[in-house]
């Protein structure tokens, strides 16, 4: 919503949840964005970076916790590297990513340049 509001040409949002769609369909509706900039996409993330051939300005992500508990953290830190390295593959900018590491616990938000290195 961020970047509708900053006047983006285009925002593409994916989600695999029906009810994010339509949640985010509706918050486009609400703010007056112009729905034509706004294109969802009913999806898996992994699945829709890697078949996409979009070279995106800027990428945000925001994953939810692929860990449910300090247990599976290594399985979440290894999907969310997979995640973040399909993002810089479809990124000639820049691209921001927001950790959840494990559900209950630890928030980060890094950004990184489509180069690898952080900011």
């Amino acid at each position: 919503m961020y970047a509708l509001q900053a006047n983006a040409r285009q925002v593409d949002s994916v989600d695999s949840s029906s009810k994010a769609i339509e949640l985010m369909k509706e918050n486009v509706k609400l703010n007056d964005f112009d729905e034509a900039n706004h294109h969802v996409f009913m999806a898996d993330v992994f699945t829709f970076l890697k078949d996409c051939d979009a070279d995106y300005d800027i990428v945000v992500l925001d994953p939810p916790a692929f860990a449910k508990n300090l247990a599976a953290r290594h399985h979440a830190v290894m999907a969310y590297k997979r995640l973040n390295q399909l993002a810089i593959a479809n990124s000639s900018g820049r691209f921001a990513v927001h950790l959840l590491l494990f559900a209950g616990g630890g928030s980060r938000i890094l950004q990184w340049r489509s180069d690898g290195s952080r900011d």
